[in-house]
C-alpha cells in the first residue's frame, strides 16, 4: 500500500507526464480576490489562487492544494470537467516542453515549473500571512494556496524570504 507521500509525489507527477507533449489550450484562475493581506504592499508579482485548472488537447485538470494528514497542504489534481467558475484565464496555445517538480517540508511537493518554450511559469502551494507590521509578511510553503508566478525573478523574490517553519 502507498504511503500518503507517494500518492501525493504520484498524482503530481502523473498530472506533469500527462501534460508533457500535450497542446495547453488555457490556463484558468480561481482567484482569491480579497486575501487577508495587503498585495500592494507584497515585493513581487503573483497571482493568489484557491486553484488552477488546465485546458489540455484532451482533458480538464485541476490543480488546487489539499491538506495532507500531517497538517501541511500539497498540490492535488483531479481530471474531469471544470468544476468552477475562473476569475481570469490566460491563453497559452503551446506545447508543454518539459516540467520541474520541487519538494519542501518532509518531501511533499511544494513547487511546479512548466517550460512551454516561450514562456516558463511556476506554482508554489504557499501563503502569505499578516505581522503586526502590515508591510511585513510571513511566508510559508506547503500550506493552502497556490502562489503563481509569470516571471523567475518574482518567484526567487518569494523564495529568497520563506520561512520553512
Amino acid at each position: 500500500m502507498a504511503t500518503e507521500l507517494e500518492t501525493f509525489c504520484d498524482n503530481l507527477h502523473n498530472f506533469a507526464i500527462t501534460l508533457k507533449d500535450s497542446m495547453i489550450g488555457r490556463i484558468d484562475f480561481y482567484s482569491d480576490s480579497d486575501p487577508t493581506f495587503n498585495k500592494d504592499f507584497v515585493p513581487f508579482n503573483f497571482r493568489y489562487c484557491h486553484s488552477i485548472g488546465f485546458q489540455s488537447s484532451t482533458k480538464y485538470h485541476h490543480l488546487f492544494a489539499t491538506q495532507t494528514l500531517e497538517g501541511l497542504y500539497s498540490f492535488w489534481v483531479e481530471t474531469g470537467k471544470l468544476t468552477f467558475e475562473p476569475t481570469q484565464s490566460v491563453d497559452i496555445g503551446r506545447t508543454l516542453l518539459s516540467y520541474d517538480i520541487v519538494t519542501g517540508i518532509d518531501n511533499y511537493p511544494y513547487k511546479l515549473g512548466l517550460d512551454f518554450g516561450y514562456k516558463k511559469i511556476f506554482l508554489v502551494c504557499g501563503e502569505i500571512y499578516n505581522t503586526i507590521d502590515p508591510s511585513v509578511f510571513d511566508y510559508k510553503i506547503n500550506d493552502e494556496m497556490i502562489l503563481f508566478f509569470e516571471n523567475k525573478q518574482d518567484l526567487q523574490e518569494l523564495e529568497s524570504r520563506i520561512n520553512y517553519r
